[in-house]
């Protein structure tokens, strides 16, 4: 077999690498939902089985991992060559390693507004100064311009946001209703503030315990601040997911997201118990009450708090739970022909409802609704599926 033929096949069952020029034409910050799009790049990239990610010497945020390289430099690899501002999803970045080019291929990926934004290679053999040009990319199905974006100027952040959530499946969180105005804001902003995962669970279980000494307090903002803390402990526990995907493994590589994830999967339970058990409180220590109500009070209570305990212990430990959820509010809703307002779709209904019942001053009127809540919740376990 001739030498050149051999040497050509071998680089072709290479994987390529990734290798980041500066871009000279952005005129916006590279930071992105928390992360420079380089390291989001760099990531995607080794996750799709790319060999190596390079940095030309320019690039304004080296990935970790990255090694420098001077202009001209010798490579002689396959390779993906981006601007350090693209970023490209993740499922075309497998097929550019599960389907290598040839050696005298090279294809050109270029954005919505068709600007290049990378140069696919099957053969590159020095590092460039300028981004080296070739024809389009034939898109795969169903790929295309939109899985490409090159941030130049602040009118690219949205689309270069929208891509990072889509190639992380979290694209919900930009849909119309509470999502989209409630969610996703507080997670963008979280994830630009850099604030750790671990203190968001500590503010999750301090605002989820302090739900029972709020509303213990007989003042007329007692309750509305214990059902206020139980909302924020619920919906902050629930970004932290999402928080975490987007992070990345750099915080805890040797975990999961899940694992990494408990305490703000089990704030729901845990805020509802420690309110719960607060305002049963409340109702038994009523003096005027006759002794039969007050243990009859005291009975549905607790087993409000015992299982609602006992929901969380699950979700900390990681056991299935799944039939210890409460169902779904708006699909309920949906079942019953109800028509709920837009902006509630992907609220924390139950915990927004408490909230209002809070206002009129009554105990009894959230205990009703966290008693209702409980008796759903045993409801869905005792006629749901045997449970390990």
């Amino acid at each position: 077999m001739p030498a050149e033929h051999s040497a050509e096949q071998t680089s072709a069952r290479r994987a390529p690498v990734l290798l980041l020029i500066a871009d000279p034409e952005v005129v916006c910050s590279m930071d992105i939902l928390g992360e420079a799009t380089s390291s989001r790049m760099s990531e995607a990239a080794l996750a799709a089985g790319f060999a190596a990610v390079f940095a030309v010497s320019g690039v304004r945020v080296t990935p970790q991992g990255a090694r420098d390289l001077p202009l001209a430099d010798e490579l002689g690899v396959p390779a993906l060559v981006a601007y350090e501002s693209t970023f490209v999803h993740p499922e075309l970045l497998r097929l550019m390693v599960e389907h290598p080019l040839g050696r005298d291929e090279s294809f050109t990926l270029y954005d919505a507004f068709g600007r290049p934004a990378a140069l696919f290679t099957g053969w590159l053999s020095e590092v460039p100064d300028i981004m080296p040009m070739a024809e389009e990319i034939a898109w795969p199905e169903p790929m295309g311009p939109a899985d490409v974006v090159r941030l130049v100027y602040r009118e690219d952040v949205i689309r270069m946001e929208a891509l990072v959530l889509r190639a992380l499946g979290l694209i919900e969180l930009t849909r119309v209703g509470w999502q989209r105005s409630v969610v996703f804001p507080a997670l963008r902003w979280l994830a630009n503030r850099g604030t750790s995962v671990a203190r968001l669970e500590f503010a999750v279980l301090t605002m989820s315990v302090s739900t029972a000494p709020f509303c213990l307090l007989e003042t007329a903002f007692g309750l509305p601040l214990g059902a206020l803390c139980m909302l924020f402990a619920v919906q902050l526990g629930r970004i932290l997911e999402p928080l975490a995907k987007l992070r990345g493994g750099n915080q805890s590589p040797t975990l999961d997201v899940p694992s990494r994830t408990r305490i703000g999967r089990a704030a729901r339970p845990l805020t509802h118990a420690f309110l719960a058990a607060a305002l049963t409180y409340r109702l038994v220590d009523d003096s005027e009450r006759s002794g039969v109500a007050a243990l009859l009070l005291l009975f549905l209570g607790a087993s409000m708090v015992l299982f609602s305990l006992w929901h969380a212990r699950k979700l900390l430990h990681g056991a299935p739970s799944e039939a210890l959820e409460l169902p779904d509010v708006q699909a309920i809703a949906r079942r019953l022909g109800i028509a709920l307002p837009t902006w509630i779709e992907g609220a924390p209904v139950v915990e927004l409802m408490v909230v209002l019942v809070t206002l009129a001053g009554e105990v009894e009127l959230p205990w009703t609704v966290l008693v209702g809540i409980g008796a759903a919740r045993i409801w869905r376990w005792y006629v749901g599926p045997v449970m390990p």
